[in-house]
């Protein structure tokens, strides 16, 4: 996220405080294939320890597809993934 974000212009500087909606710019893919645009979108600071607790929406098709693969992969296949993904229940 930190690529796409200074790819968009974004300056380094301190973090924002832990909790507090920002409003960043970002690349992101547009509706047609291989389309990017830069778009502002709420971001918000979460300590690495509470991450696991908060409840996202899916990131899409591939990544859910994805995952689901690495759950039924082999067991050292799957830490692999596991390290690689957000793997839901």
């Amino acid at each position: 996220m930190f690529a796409l974000w200074t790819w968009a212009d974004g300056a380094v500087g301190p973090a924002p405080p832990v909790g507090d909606v920002q409003t960043v710019p970002l690349v992101v893919p547009t509706p047609d294939l291989g389309g990017l645009k830069v778009s502002d979108v709420d971001c918000v600071l979460i300590e690495p320890d509470r991450l696991v607790a908060v409840p996202l929406d899916s990131p899409g098709r591939s990544v859910d597809a994805a995952a689901i693969s690495c759950r039924s992969a082999s067991r050292s296949s799957a830490r692999a993934c596991s390290q690689r993904l957000p793997i839901r229940g």
